[in-house]
Order: structure tokens, then C-alpha cells, then sequence
């Protein structure tokens, strides 16, 4: 009986003595953990680069807090502006008399007046305009959005010089037809439009939420739409000490440029799914 008992002690003993050298700090790792997943962007920015490269490389024009809306022609309105100057003047004269009662004085005044009038004829553009973020933040977010794009590898197209260079602007007249340049531009310059549309939205990182839109110009087709504050997606906060002990730690804002390169994240991802 005793012996029975030697052995399966001894028995327990030699299991035991391998699982724990499994744990022991001198020894090297028995299983390797798996590496962590890498972040969202760069897998976006991968399979983009993928996708786009065989789409042939798309050209891209983008619209930066402007719609491409359905108004075809121009409007233009008509000012007349007068201004009227009055020159006024004013003269004095003195009749003096003698009596037998004493010297008297006449004194008179008269006062005369002219008045001019300039007008002239101007012309306005009717545009409708939208309200934006404050500039210096717009030009973060903007600088941001188009070098993420371009810095993985998009062709990426001017709107104001494309409209400038158009044969439509080479011919227009005193009341070019904007519409119809801008079209022009797009559909002889481009291949995709990307619309950034702003609205104010206090507690964002940027203080606006962006729409995103992308349509293939030639087409007329809708590749992708979505909205975002800009704000780059977190995982579970760590632990860190706190007075009482361990506590979340408090998530980072987002800095106007952090919000343009997390749109553009999210659209070089839709366009990863659209372009397939």
C-alpha cells in the first residue's frame, strides 16, 4: 500500500515539474502570442492602394465643402448704386442808412444749394454659400484629407484650376455660365468626384460633422456616402493609476489634422469596397 502511494506521488511530481517550467521567468516563452491586429488606417491604405492600382488609377477631383448642385446655368443680378452729394453755401450782406434818429443796420443772408447725383451699374454672381469651419482649422482638416489621399498614390485633380484651364472658361463672357464650366472641367479633367460637406456640430473634435460622397462623374453613379466627426476610432481604454487605483484613461481628442486623415481613411475604405 505504501509503495502504491510512493508511486503515485512520484507519478504527480514528474507531471507537475514540466507544466511548471512551462511559467518560469529564466525560460523562453512555450507559445509565441499572436501579434496585434494592425490598425484600421493601414489596413484601409493597403487595400486601397490594392484596389485603385487595378481600377487604373481613377482621377479624382475634389469638392471641398462645395455641391455639385442640380442649378445648370448662372444667375446674375443686376445693382444700381446712386449716391447724392449736396454742396451748400451761404453769403451775408450789409445795408447801412443814416437818420435823423440814429445809424441803422440791414443785414441779410441768403443761402443756396447744389446737389449732384453719380450712379453706376455693377453685376453680381447669385451664389449660395456655406457656413464652414473657422479657417485655419478648414485648412488643416483640408490639408490633411488631400496629402492622405495623395500619399497613397491618388491622382488627385484641381477644381479651380481645371476651371480655369477649361475651353468653357476661354470663351465665357461677362456672364459665363459657371455651371456649365464647372461641368466641363469635371467630366474632361476627371473620373470620380469626392464632395466634403460641413455642418456645425458642437462637442466634435473639429466642432463640425463632415458628409462624404463619392461618384463615379461619367456614370452619374454613387460609390460611397457617409457621415463622420472626424474623431479616429479607439479600442478599449488601459488601465492606469489613479487615486483609488487602477481607472480607464481619459480618450485623446482629435486635432484638426487627426480628423482630416481619419475621413480620409474612412474613404480610401469605401472606395476599397466600391472599386472592387
Amino acid at each position: 500500500m505504501h509503495r502504491v502511494n510512493r508511486l503515485l506521488l512520484l507519478s504527480a511530481v514528474c507531471l507537475a515539474v514540466p507544466a511548471m517550467a512551462q511559467y518560469r521567468a529564466t525560460d523562453a516563452e512555450v507559445i509565441t502570442p499572436p501579434p496585434p491586429p494592425p490598425p484600421p488606417g493601414m489596413v484601409a491604405a493597403d487595400n486601397f492602394r490594392a484596389v485603385y492600382a487595378k481600377a487604373r488609377r481613377p482621377r479624382i477631383l475634389i469638392f471641398w465643402n462645395r455641391e455639385l448642385s442640380e442649378e445648370v446655368r448662372s444667375q446674375y443680378r443686376d445693382n444700381l448704386h446712386v449716391e447724392t452729394r449736396n454742396d451748400s453755401r451761404a453769403s451775408a450782406s450789409d445795408d447801412v442808412s443814416q437818420s435823423r434818429l440814429g445809424t441803422s443796420r440791414l443785414q441779410e443772408a441768403t443761402a443756396s444749394s447744389r446737389s449732384s447725383l453719380d450712379a453706376s451699374v455693377g453685376t453680381d454672381r447669385l451664389t449660395t454659400s456655406r457656413d464652414g469651419l473657422d479657417e485655419t482649422t478648414n485648412f488643416a482638416v483640408e490639408a490633411a484629407f488631400s496629402e492622405t489621399l495623395a500619399a497613397n498614390g491618388a491622382v488627385l485633380i484641381d477644381r479651380n484650376l481645371a476651371m480655369r484651364t477649361s475651353r468653357g472658361a476661354r470663351k465665357a463672357g461677362e456672364r459665363a455660365n459657371m455651371q456649365d464650366i464647372e461641368t466641363e472641367a469635371a467630366t474632361s479633367r476627371a473620373d470620380l468626384l469626392i464632395e466634403v460637406l460641413q455642418s456645425p456640430a458642437p462637442g466634435t473634435p473639429t466642432g463640425a460633422a463632415f458628409k462624404v460622397t463619392v461618384k463615379d462623374i461619367r456614370a452619374a453613379r454613387l460609390l460611397a456616402a457617409f457621415t463622420s466627426t472626424g474623431a479616429a476610432p479607439r479600442g478599449r481604454a488601459p488601465l492606469v493609476a489613479g487615486p483609488g487605483g487602477f481607472v480607464r484613461a481619459t480618450a485623446m481628442g482629435t486635432s484638426p489634422g487627426g480628423a482630416g486623415h481619419e475621413l480620409a481613411n474612412r474613404t480610401m475604405a469605401e472606395l476599397a469596397r466600391s472599386l472592387r
